[in-house]
């Protein structure tokens, strides 16, 4: 059942406040995080755990549901959608390119806040500023690491650059924030791992598509290739990935 409550929550406010006790937690598993294998193959650590847990009491108390990569809540609004350690396998491999998650989705209409938090980089991205689409010579793409180890992508291509990177929430983030101008992804995502990064991407003026069609609604699974970027940037881009 949606819950009447807290409709306009300020996510930036609330995370802020919180950001200490984030911290703290973070560096007590920062360097004996114990690592262990979920049911579907991938890696878990304390730290997924313990930030989870942290979340989902912010949540409770705000009268949020809540909606983790490490606890499945209701899809239920207002809603909070996290992933607690965003890129667990930059983690493991002692890589600066992992993130805290957080959205807060008002309805599944791409309506909410976006924050993203890389403790290593001791960075934050909220509040995004609007901006519009600028003609370059060249446009730099990140993509994950994973799928570039796979040989999906080319270093460049037309005016496109392309590079690995690791948590699609910090690749999202690094898009949102003007630092490169398109994010893909080949395989599919859960909503943990995107609602963020694509709020943020909405308030800089960006687009999110999926399977070749602008996404305007929230769901919990989106079916890969996936492609952030400007409107105007995206028919030239796409069809290199379609």
């Amino acid at each position: 059942m949606d819950k009447p409550k807290n409709l306009r929550l300020n996510l930036a406010k609330i995370m802020f406040a919180s950001l200490s006790e984030m911290d703290a937690i973070i560096n007590e598993h920062l360097k004996k995080a114990q690592t262990y294998i979920k049911a579907d193959g991938s890696p878990v650590t304390d730290l997924d755990l313990a930030l989870s847990q942290e979340l989902e009491k912010i949540a409770s108390l705000h009268s949020i549901n809540f909606y983790s990569e490490e606890n499945i809540g209701e899809w239920a609004f207002p809603l909070m959608v996290v992933d607690p350690l965003d890129g667990t396998k930059e983690f493991i491999a002692g890589r600066d390119e992992w993130v805290v998650s957080v959205a807060s989705l008002k309805s599944s209409q791409l309506d909410g806040e976006g924050w993203i938090y890389n403790p290593l980089r001791k960075k934050v991205y909220h509040n995004i500023s609007r901006r519009s689409f600028e003609e370059k010579e060249t446009y730099f793409g990140e993509a994950s690491r994973s799928e570039w180890a796979k040989g999906y992508y080319k270093e460049s291509f037309e005016q496109f650059r392309m590079q690995p990177m690791g948590s699609i929430a910090f690749k999202l983030a690094r898009l949102a924030a003007g630092e490169i101008d398109f994010v893909v992804s080949l395989h599919p995502k859960n909503i943990w791992d995107i609602a963020a990064g694509t709020l943020l991407c909405k308030e800089a003026g960006m687009s999110f598509y999926a399977k070749g069609k602008k996404v305007t609604e929230f769901v919990p699974y989106f079916e890969g290739p996936l492609i952030w970027c400007f409107d105007e940037l995206y028919p030239q881009l796409s069809k290199h990935f379609y």
